[in-house]
Parts: structure tokens; C-alpha cells; sequence
């Protein structure tokens, strides 16, 4: 850059154009991506889709906690659709149902769970063993060469 006689540095290569004396940023009014704006997916379930409305209402999501979240939702689903599959069944058949339903629970659970919610009202758990009192040591620990141990005599 170099001087111009109009009082401003003057832009490289820019033929009497002034670059500006002072930078001014205007306040971001958009929402991010993976907020409350983003609508739910459309293979979702209409109750699943209220949740996903409820959910970015009252947190905010980024894009990849939206794909964890619709694992969730599209779990939950399958899980439900499994267990009212099982209602008009009996026997060996209702068994396979509910099984299936329980795996499917428990994925949609481990979706769940990788979103990491916390407790605002409660403090987050020191890392380490919580205090009180210690766990017991094995005996065969404790002696020299027992518990069959490879370095053992026995």
C-alpha cells in the first residue's frame, strides 16, 4: 500500500482507489447452522419431529450433533414401531419382536448418550475414583508368587 493525496492508503494496483482508514464489523444477526432454524428430517416420525422442534428450541446443535441426534430420533422409531409390531404377536414371534425392539433402544440409548447433555445445576463429576473408601486388594496379590501367577513357584 501506499499514500494517496485523498488522505488513505492507497490499494496496490487499484488505480486511485482508497482502502478504508477503519474496519467496522456489523453484528452477526444470522443464527448459526444447526440451530433452532434447522428443520427436522422429513423420514422422521411426527413425534420424533416435535422432539427434534423442542430440542433445537431449547439447545443449541451443531451440524454434526444434528446427524447424531436424527440416529437417535430414527432409533427411537424403529424401536417403537418394533414394540407395537410385537402387541399382535405371540409366542416365539413376540420374542424375536420385543428382542429386536430392546437392540434397537439400546442403539438409539448409545445416539443418546454421544451427545454428552449436562446438568446445568449440577456440578460436572471429578475425573478420578470418587473419595471414601478405597476397593479391596486381592489377597493373591499381596503375596509373592501366589495366585498362579507366571513368575509363581507353584
Amino acid at each position: 500500500m501506499t499514500s494517496s493525496a485523498q488522505g488513505g492508503p492507497q490499494i496496490a494496483g487499484s488505480q486511485g482507489r482508497t482502502a478504508p482508514s477503519r474496519v467496522s464489523f456489523s453484528p452477526v444477526t444470522e443464527t448459526p447452522p444447526g440451530s433452532a432454524t434447522t428443520p427436522p428430517p422429513a423420514d422422521l416420525s411426527p413425534r420424533s419431529q416435535t422432539r427434534w422442534r423442542e430440542l433445537h428450541a431449547a439447545h443449541y446443535f451443531a451440524i454434526h450433533e444434528d446427524y447424531v441426534l436424527e440416529g437417535y430420533l430414527t432409533w427411537d422409531d424403529v424401536a417403537t414401531a418394533l414394540r407395537r409390531e410385537a402387541k399382535g404377536l405371540r409366542g416365539l414371534q413376540r420374542d424375536r419382536k420385543l428382542k429386536a425392539a430392546e437392540n434397537a433402544a439400546t442403539t438409539a440409548l448409545r445416539y443418546w448418550r454421544a451427545l454428552r447433555f449436562v446438568d446445568p445445576a449440577a456440578p460436572p463429576r471429578r475425573p478420578g475414583r470418587p473419595p471414601g473408601r478405597r476397593p479391596p486388594v486381592p489377597v493373591s496379590s499381596l503375596t509373592i508368587g501366589g495366585g498362579g501367577h507366571a513368575d509363581g513357584t507353584r
